[in-house]
């Protein structure tokens, strides 16, 4: 997820419960110091962790994208912060909306 939030982090994890699945964020790690910031995971192992997914849960167009290329499952989350107008475009020309 681009945003996360607590209510994403609980849908996640009870989701990956209720359908024995392992439950793994690929955004990257966030380090909290003086000064907070992503370490993000370079492009190739975030592309290595969509395709190797059993199912994909995101807000972002790029994910969706490449969960599409690589014919995985997948849940789209709307994010108010984000806007999700790509994405209804992108689902829709493939009919997936």
């Amino acid at each position: 997820l681009l945003d996360d939030s607590k209510e994403n982090k609980l849908f996640f994890k009870a989701f990956a419960k209720k359908n024995n699945l392992k439950f793994k964020k690929i955004k990257g790690l966030k380090i909290s110091n003086k000064y907070d910031f992503w370490l993000f995971n370079s492009v190739a192992k975030w592309l290595y962790y969509i395709g190797k997914s059993e199912i994909v849960v995101t807000d972002s167009f790029h994910c969706t994208v490449f969960s599409i290329i690589f014919n995985k499952k997948f849940i789209v989350l709307s994010n108010p912060n984000r806007g999700i107008t790509r994405i209804e475009n992108l689902l829709g020309l493939i009919n997936r909306k």
